[in-house]
C-alpha cells in the first residue's frame, strides 16, 4: 500500500527507493545538500543583509562610514518575500558554480563522483528556481553566468544584489562587500560543504531516507524531474555494467 502511494504521489521518490541501496543513499544526500546549503546560505548572507534596513537599529549606525549602505537598506524595510527569495537564489547559484570540482567530506560515495556533487545540486536549484520563475533556462550551473573564481564570484553575486534591490550608488557593492561579505564568502566557501556533509553523516540512513522522502515531495514538478531523471540514469549505468 505505502509503495503505491508514493508511486502515485511521490513518484520521484518512488524511482528513488527502487534503486539499491546504496543507490537510494546517495540521490537522498542530493535532496538533503539542497535544502541545507539554501538554508545556511540564507542565514549566512540574506538574514544579516536584511537587517541592515531594520529601523530599530542603532541611529549611529546612519551616521558610520557605512550610513549610506544603512540608508539604502530601510528603503526597502520590511524586504518582500519575493526579493529575499531572489537574493537568496542568486548566493545559492553562485556558491554552487565556484564549488564546482570541490570535495564534499566523508558521506561514504560509492556511485556519485564528489567532484560532481555541486553541479547535481545545482540542477536541482535552478530546476526550482526556474519553476518558481516561470522561466526554462539555465538549467546548469555553467550557463548561469556565474564564475568558478571564488573572488570573482562573490562580486558578480553583489552586483546581481544591487540589481535586485534598485540600488543605484556605486558604492553599495565596495561598502556591502566590505561590511560582511568579504570574509564570511571566503569562510563559506572554504566550509560550508563540509559542514554540510558532517551534518547529513551525523544521521543514520534510515533518517536520511526519511528526510530525503519528505523533500523530494515538496519538489516542484520541474525538480521532481530531475531527481526523477537521475534515478534512471542511475538505473540504466547500473544495467548497462552488468
Amino acid at each position: 500500500m505505502v509503495g503505491w502511494f508514493d508511486r502515485v504521489s511521490n513518484p520521484a521518490w518512488h524511482k528513488v527507493r527502487s534503486l539499491t541501496p546504496q543507490e537510494s543513499f546517495e540521490v537522498s544526500v542530493i535532496l538533503l545538500l539542497h535544502g541545507y546549503l539554501r538554508k545556511a546560505l540564507q542565514d549566512e548572507f540574506v538574514a544579516p543583509f536584511e537587517k541592515l534596513g531594520d529601523p530599530e537599529a542603532p541611529e549611529s549606525l546612519q551616521k558610520s562610514s557605512f550610513g549610506l549602505l544603512f540608508r539604502e537598506m530601510r528603503k526597502l524595510w520590511p524586504i518582500p518575500h519575493e526579493l529575499r527569495e531572489r537574493l537568496a537564489d542568486e548566493i545559492e547559484l553562485g556558491f554552487l558554480t565556484c564549488s564546482i570540482g570541490k570535495q564534499i567530506g566523508i558521506l561514504g560515495l560509492e556511485v556519485l563522483n564528489s567532484e560532481t556533487m555541486a553541479e547535481i545540486v545545482g540542477c536541482l536549484a535552478l530546476a526550482e528556481i526556474n519553476n518558481r520563475l516561470g522561466r526554462k533556462e539555465p538549467t546548469v550551473l555553467s550557463k548561469t553566468g556565474y564564475s568558478q573564481d571564488p573572488d570573482e564570484c562573490r562580486l558578480q553575486v553583489i552586483r546581481s544584489w544591487m540589481r535586485l534591490t534598485g540600488v543605484q550608488d556605486p558604492k553599495f557593492p565596495g561598502m556591502l562587500s566590505h561590511l560582511f561579505f568579504e570574509e564570511q564568502w571566503k569562510v563559506v566557501g572554504e566550509h560550508l560543504l563540509m559542514g554540510a556533509s558532517t551534518a547529513i553523516s551525523r544521521n543514520d540512513r534510515k533518517m536520511i531516507l526519511t528526510r530525503a522522502q519528505q523533500d523530494c515531495g515538496r519538489l516542484s514538478p520541474r525538480g521532481t524531474a530531475v531527481i526523477s531523471n537521475l534515478a534512471d540514469t542511475i538505473s540504466q549505468k547500473r544495467i548497462g555494467r552488468g
